[in-house]
């Protein structure tokens, strides 16, 4: 343990890699708050009143939305949207109105209030509709003898078969949160500054062949290995847990323990996970990429002849990595388990041998193997390498 500790403080567990992770963290809250301000709901100056008055107004129908006030929507609704229409609304302030005025109303029961419940409540048509065509998808394929096609959609039936919202909670924060993927490349960046100089360094000054001499080759390799596993999955808790904080801030988090279908972002979800479920599930796939990343760096690491020259080809193979993500149907990029939301919006399946496998499950199996097959990779050629190294 001892020596992996040794390992951490050589590479990435010292300030100037720290100093780096505040920096990027900052950026990091930076831009999630640009994106609140540019493609919030509420984003501009003149949305304070209605957002002041949906907050208020959810406060009172959050949870199971009764028929009183489904019909007091329906009604509001109704009325000022004729207002609107025939351009007959006040633009006197009225200290009656939620928001002040009757056009601003309007906008908050139309196009906020009503939708969302409207969503919450109706859902179950949708997934009655997949349902039933992926009923009707199976009397046919099994009478046209297509037995991969009869077997996808009797999945599709079954994962969405009996689906319902049981409450109405505010969802915006997961579109956000899911469909954020910035934070990714700050964690890449991160690798590469603390894990660029894991083999090369030791060349650098000389302990390469003080380590061959010393007979430690193969427990310096695996402690060098430990070090990167804990740095990735440390980098990929930090960043799931500073993005929720900084969405949650924002926007509001809310409904953790509801199905992930609850937000219309997920209507086409396949699966019945809660959030909180999907963040567990996309912060493993996100340590798993990260991992993978960092094993390729210290791949480069282990045959450049310096620091500098690691860290520049790590970079342009991060780039080269992101540029071929999603080109391959079978999910062997790590690149692209880094984005939350990629598994999860909708049923995407890989025919292994006539079997539909959901591309969640084959990411999740071919990533693993991959972090381990490069594991064993490395702890093969690096101490071979090692030993080469002449004083």
């Amino acid at each position: 343990m001892k020596i992996v500790y040794y390992e951490m403080r050589k590479s990435w567990l010292k300030p100037s890699v720290l100093l780096v992770l505040i920096a990027l963290s900052v950026l990091n809250i930076y831009r999630l708050n640009e994106v609140f301000n540019i493609f919030g709901r509420f984003s501009g100056d003149d949305m304070t009143e209605i957002k002041s008055a949906y907050y208020q107004m959810y406060d009172e129908l959050n949870g199971s939305v009764s028929a009183n006030e489904i019909q007091f929507l329906k009604e509001n609704d109704n009325r000022l949207s004729t207002l609107a229409l025939n351009k007959e609304y006040s633009t006197e302030y009225d200290p009656d109105c939620y928001t002040g005025y009757e056009f601003g109303d309007f906008a908050l029961f139309h196009f906020y209030l009503v939708p969302e419940v409207e969503y919450y409540i109706t859902y179950p048509n949708l997934s009655n509709k997949i349902v039933s065509k992926a009923y009707e998808n199976i009397d046919f394929y099994t009478q046209c003898g297509n037995s991969y096609q009869t077997k996808y959609n009797t999945l599709i039936y079954n994962l969405y078969s009996g689906r319902s919202i049981p409450e109405y909670h505010l969802t915006e924060w997961a579109e956000h949160y899911f469909s954020y993927d910035f934070s990714s490349l700050l964690a890449i960046i991160m690798l590469i500054a603390g894990l660029s100089s894991c083999f090369s360094q030791e060349k650098e000054c000389g302990m390469s062949a003080l380590i061959s001499s010393s007979g430690k080759v193969g427990i310096t390799v695996r402690a060098k290995l430990a070090s990167a596993f804990m740095y990735s999955l440390l980098l990929a808790l930090y960043f799931v847990l500073l993005d929720l904080a900084t969405v949650g801030i924002l926007y509001g988090v809310d409904g953790l323990d509801r199905p992930v279908y609850s937000a219309e972002y997920f209507a086409y979800c396949p699966y019945s996970f809660t959030f909180a479920q999907a963040i567990l599930i996309c912060a493993a796939l996100k340590f798993i990429a990260l991992f993978i990343i960092a094993e390729l760096i210290m791949l480069i690491s282990e045959i450049s002849p310096n620091t500098i020259v690691a860290a520049i080809v790590a970079f342009a193979a991060a780039v080269a990595l992101i540029l071929t993500a999603g080109y391959s149907d079978i999910p062997l990029n790590p690149i692209m388990a880094l984005t939350p939301d990629t598994y999860l919006k909708e049923l995407n399946c890989i025919n292994l041998f006539g079997e539909p496998v959901p591309a969640l499950c084959v990411a999740l199996f071919s990533l693993g193997v991959i972090s381990v097959g490069l594991a064993v990779f490395i702890t093969i050629i690096a101490p071979y390498n090692l030993r080469r190294t002449k004083c």
